[in-house]
């Protein structure tokens, strides 16, 4: 009994260590996308919407 309830113990750390490494391993691609993507924008822009803004005053 004891021995069947240590399994599920150890199958239940497997599965949260694996949940936690998706999970870290979906951020951090998360967290890359948007460091570049802000990276683009600052080489044209100051700001990420004065691109944006810069357009609408030229309208205007």
């Amino acid at each position: 009994m004891t021995t069947n309830k240590f399994e599920l113990e150890i199958e239940k750390i497997i599965t949260l260590s694996i949940a936690i490494g998706f999970v870290t391993t979906v951020a951090t691609s998360a967290f890359t996308e948007v460091n570049a993507q802000l990276n683009t924008n600052s080489n044209t822009a100051g700001l990420p919407f004065e691109r944006l803004h810069n357009e609408v005053k030229a309208r205007n």
